[in-house]
């Protein structure tokens, strides 16, 4: 998949602006790793960007499914997003308008000199998956991800308690957003398919997933009714767990499971490749959203029609459907630790490169905003060499935010997208080559940052130089070794002449 242009129609889109003309980006050659990097001060307007790209193909995936635009839009979004996909070994060009506020439209061509042919509107011409990423308390991309869950939790539910909807499929939610709950999911499939050449294990102390729980609560307040869909998943479940304890009434179910070869073996045989394991650990999790009241979702629709950030709400774990409990893991030094034990940077590693070790379909979008922020500097300078020996033979597409020089030197120049406050046009491109560049003229020129040291020992340094040389000798060793304190050497040199 290669993102190819946006363009946002409306007045105003959070903090952006009407563009003047689209955003373009170069199509990437087929089978190479060729990120697209939007880098900037912070409020620049980098997230919310990223955050337009979610929310038109969050609408396109609502309007696809429901043949009518969403209730908890307020003012309608009009937007123009033209991407490739090319899953079949050839790319096919795709273009999604939505120029009137109840009517959307997607035309293809073939070739990328063709005049597109609009068509009749068609899911299976969205990206196969987009997963989302936030660091921190930074959530406002979470919002379409989030706007989805409920229409897509009540299809599963509806489809429970009719009962000649029982045997409908309800198909994997394309758009996923990397949470808490889902990076449980994501540590345990990576740790079982891939416990002996894991990403994972090489970054971090772990050596190995030793055991962990699932339970499912059917009598929770919402007292969920299961389709033979979810059936199906729970009677798999039940199958490869070597403790299964389950009441009379079969609503509630404690399965115990110990990693090993037996395990592999049997998820293999019941579930297939580690995606569908996935995917359907996905659906179980996401019937959690089921147990928030009718009365806090109208209030959540409300809050998002007046421009509020409002991310899915934390469900107490007694009221909850689906949950994985009781994870162990072994370190390099044999100990046993849980869950809870694994450091940010632990998580945020499972969240990222755990997610594109394990999602290897083509036409897959990835989304991820400040990706690096808990890793130490090692960590960052590794972090695209990872992401490209995953991904570069995929015909994937990541888009990702960042303050990081480290990241912007691992992107070729053309790939980069610069964001400035109140300049027109809000994004431009570096007139630099930033692929290998070093990080001190990336910190200058695109972070305006002119000096390497921190502003505090810069000014006292400054304010150094300007004293008699005794007052400088006296007080130069208080000062780690940088460019700046070389200058109050040859002022010292100076001075003594």
């Amino acid at each position: 998949m290669n993102l190819l242009s946006v363009n946002l129609l409306s007045d105003k889109f959070k903090s952006l602006n009407k563009f003047e003309k689209p955003i373009l980006f170069d199509e990437s050659p087929l089978n190479t790793f060729d990120p697209i990097c939007l880098v900037g001060l912070n409020g620049s307007g980098k997230s919310h960007f990223m955050e337009l790209i979610a929310e038109c193909f969050m609408l396109s995936e609502y309007y696809g499914v429901n043949k009518k635009f969403p209730s908890f839009e307020n003012v309608p979004l009009l937007f123009e997003i033209e991407y490739s996909l090319n899953a079949s070994g050839s790319s096919i060009y795709i273009k999604i308008a939505r120029t009137k506020a109840n009517l959307i439209i997607q035309s293809v061509k073939y070739d990328i000199d063709e005049e597109y042919v609009e068509i009749a509107f068609t899911n299976n011409l969205l990206p196969k998956k987009i997963i989302g990423y936030s660091s921190g308390l930074n959530e406002t991309l979470s919002s379409p991800f989030s706007q989805l869950l409920d229409d897509f939790s009540s299809k599963i539910s509806n489809a429970a308690k009719k009962e000649e909807l029982y045997h409908d499929i309800v198909e994997p939610i394309r758009m996923i957003y990397l949470e808490s709950s889902t990076n449980l999911l994501l540590v345990i499939t990576n740790l079982i398919y891939f416990q002996k050449e894991s990403v994972l294990t090489k970054y971090t102390k772990l050596k190995r997933l030793k055991s962990f729980k699932i339970e499912i609560n059917k009598d929770i307040k919402v007292k969920v009714k299961t389709n033979a869909q979810l059936d199906g998943i729970i009677e798999d479940l039940v199958k490869c767990s070597f403790v299964p304890r389950i009441n009379k009434e079969e609503t509630l179910y404690t399965l115990s499971y110990s990693v090993n070869e037996t395990l592999e073996t049997a998820l293999n045989n019941v579930f297939g490749k580690p995606m569908l394991f996935f995917d359907s650990l996905l659906m179980l999790n996401h019937l959690n959203y089921l147990a928030v009241t009718k009365k806090y979702n109208t209030w959540m629709k409300n809050k998002r029609k007046e421009g509020h950030i409002i991310k899915a709400p934390t469900i107490p774990d007694d009221e909850k459907f689906f949950k994985i409990t009781d994870i162990v893991f072994e370190n390099i030094d044999g100990v046993e630790i849980n869950y809870e034990g694994l450091s940010d940077g632990e998580h945020q590693l499972i969240q990222t490169l755990g997610t594109l070790n394990l999602i290897d379909e083509p036409d897959t979008l990835f989304l991820y905003d400040e990706p690096d922020t808990h890793y130490n500097p090692e960590w960052r300078s590794h972090l695209f060499s990872e992401y490209s020996n995953l991904c570069k033979s995929r015909n994937q597409e990541i888009i990702v935010t960042t303050h990081s020089p480290f990241i912007v030197s691992s992107v070729r120049s053309n790939m980069v997208y610069h964001f400035e406050r109140d300049r027109t046009p809000l994004i431009d491109k570096p007139t630099f080559e930033t692929f290998g560049c070093a990080i001190n003229i990336i910190l200058k020129r695109l972070f305006k940052n002119t000096t390497l040291i921190p502003q505090l020992p810069f000014d006292e340094m400054k304010e150094l130089a300007e004293k008699d040389l005794e007052s400088i000798l006296e007080s130069i060793d208080n000062y780690g070794e940088s460019n700046v304190k070389a200058l109050l050497y040859k002022k010292i040199n100076e001075l003594e002449k």
